[in-house]
């Protein structure tokens, strides 16, 4: 077997940590990535070990607290991963903590993964599930070697895995900010970020017309001088498949909630055609976001009923220009005072099948420490 999952060349805020040689075990991947022909991606701007950051957390499940000022990110693989090890158990893994509890009781429906783009399964290695699990992700997803945890060869050790890959690629690129943005949070320290939206070659021009029309306003509330209070966006309204929402809201004690709320404000919002089109004189800015963390579950391996000796989670996610879809509308729409769409400030990144209700990847971004930060002298 492979040795432990890793997240290597760690940068910025995260270093590397050692792992415990595991014997029972739930092994998670997630990939949540964007891709366009023709254009290249960088290299995530922030990797390694999640604990090593000191205003970020990867939660197992999206009912975990949310501490105040910290970004959170949870994705749908480790409960699919833990689904599989209560299977192989023939029931819920014992414990009184309270995470072993939120686990055991989190619901997902295989429709709310990405269609056609996730896996997971659980066995004993002298049931032969590590050859297994290889074979199934080598025709599922070539080209993808599942990273495992070392567990030796005991054949009575018991492996859960799971994988997930979701994306949206907008028909319609955006562009990078020359200058990029600030994004300021709750604290009001504002950081300087690489960031995209429309061209800078004129409202009115025909390529932001298409940029434009690929925007879906789903919600908007505006308060004084008709500043935006709250909004939620699709980028790529014709996006097939994945769906990509991004949500300035106040956020609430935990993500699931705050997905909740986010839902409840788009059903209920009774806005005019007028007001759900991206005006003309509209304006849009959206932080770079990309990452490579690994998360260690240290807290369920020290403190549980059930032998479990190594349990992780690895998330790659990329947010830029390329990331969403957007159809260009709206370009006679020009009598209105402009709204600015920045997402400079705390928003939610939301990742669901489209038409169904509950998402596969939830991220409340709070503060700059996952952003693409941009240098003083502009690189």
């Amino acid at each position: 077997m492979t040795g432990p999952m890793e997240c290597s060349d760690c940068s910025r805020n995260a270093r590397g940590s050692s792992v415990r040689s595991p014997g029972w075990l739930v092994a998670v991947l997630v990939a949540g990535a964007c891709s366009r022909a023709g254009y290249r991606p960088p290299p995530p701007s922030v990797s390694g070990n999640a604990a090593d950051l000191e205003q970020t957390e990867v939660v197992p499940t999206a009912d975990s607290p949310m501490q105040p000022g910290k970004n959170v990110i949870w994705c749908a693989s480790f409960q699919a991963a833990w689904a599989e090890l209560k299977k192989a158990l023939g029931g819920d893994p014992p414990g009184e903590q309270q995470l072993v509890r939120r686990l055991n009781a989190a619901r997902m429906e295989p429709t709310d993964l990405p269609r056609n783009g996730w896996y997971a399964a659980a066995g004993r290695i002298g049931n032969g599930i590590v050859d297994e699990i290889r074979r199934e992700m080598g025709g599922r997803f070539p080209g993808v070697t599942p990273q495992l945890a070392s567990v030796g060869a005991a054949p009575d050790r018991l492996v859960a895995y799971a994988y997930l890959a979701g994306e949206v690629k907008f028909a319609h690129p955006y562009f990078d900010q020359k200058d990029g943005g600030d994004f300021v949070d709750a604290t009001g320290r504002a950081t300087r970020v690489r960031s995209f939206g429309l061209a800078e070659t004129g409202s009115g021009s025909a390529v932001n017309r298409r940029l434009r029309d690929q925007i879906a306003v789903l919600y908007a509330v505006k308060g004084e001088r008709d500043a935006l209070l709250e909004f939620v966006l699709d980028l790529d309204r014709g996006s097939s498949s994945q769906q990509l929402l991004l949500a300035v809201v106040e956020p609430e004690e935990t993500l699931a909630a705050t997905w909740t709320a986010v839902r409840e404000r788009i059903a209920g919002w009774h806005g005019s055609d007028y007001d759900r089109e991206f005006g003309v004189e509209d304006r849009l800015a959206v932080p770079n976001i990309n990452f490579d963390l690994d998360r260690r579950y240290d807290e369920l391996v020290q403190d549980n009923d059930f032998m479990l000796e190594w349990a992780g989670q690895r998330i790659r996610f990329r947010l830029d220009r390329s990331g969403a879809e957007v159809a260009d509308e709206s370009n006679l729409v020009a009598a209105s005072l402009p709204r600015y769409f920045s997402f400079t400030r705390p928003f939610l990144v939301a990742l669901r099948n489209r038409g169904t209700e509950e998402p596969y990847f939830l991220m409340w971004v709070a503060n700059a420490e996952l952003l693409d930060e941009l240098a003083a002298d502009g690189r």
